[in-house]
């Protein structure tokens, strides 16, 4: 499943963000989804960090 990084881009799956996140930008916070879905399915998305 694909995660929405507040960087605006869109990891492939929940280990390539993480990596991204402990690797160089520790505050990086994700939504589940691509950062390329509509604005009215990206309200309903769970916003969740580590």
């Amino acid at each position: 499943m694909p995660i929405c990084g507040s960087d605006g881009k869109t990891y492939g799956n929940t280990c390539t963000f993480c990596i991204q996140k402990v690797q160089h930008n520790p505050s990086l916070t994700g939504t589940h989804g691509s950062c390329a879905s509509s604005p009215s399915s990206s309200s309903r998305r769970r916003r969740w960090k580590w």
